[in-house]
């Protein structure tokens, strides 16, 4: 699974595109769900399900566009992902989980603010 942008800014555009590819290695057609989970920052969970169908012995890349609410607060947000099908669960190919951060620049002067997100970034990726 896959998410972009990394970072969030409230002040602007609050899209994230979430990605996850899921094989289907079985001579039939797979009908089931992707789950997305992003864990809040108050401990709580928001549920991002979206009901597929996977032709027979194919890998289907699904995308799902959510916008972050306004009352997501600053922070590190992790999210998981899933697919789901006869009761059965598939962990994303990757096998991992991915994050976004949500900041808020409103506050700072726009030079400021530029290079504070510059920064983010330089370090978000540092550590992958």
């Amino acid at each position: 699974m896959s998410i972009t942008p990394k970072i969030i800014d409230l002040d602007g555009n609050r899209n994230l595109k979430l990605h996850m590819g899921v094989e289907n290695p079985f001579e039939e057609e797979l009908k089931g769900e992707i789950n997305f989970i992003i864990f809040l920052l108050n401990g709580k969970k928001e549920k991002i399900l979206k009901i597929v169908k996977i032709p027979k012995k194919s890998i289907k890349n699904f995308y799902i566009n959510y916008k972050i609410k306004s009352s997501f607060k600053q922070g590190f947000y992790k999210v998981s992902a899933f697919f789901s099908y006869r009761n059965e669960k598939v962990d994303s190919s990757t096998k991992k989980n991915d994050f976004f951060l949500v900041v808020d620049t409103k506050k700072m002067q726009g030079r400021r603010a530029k290079e504070f997100i510059k920064d983010l970034k330089e370090e978000i990726f540092k550590r992958k």
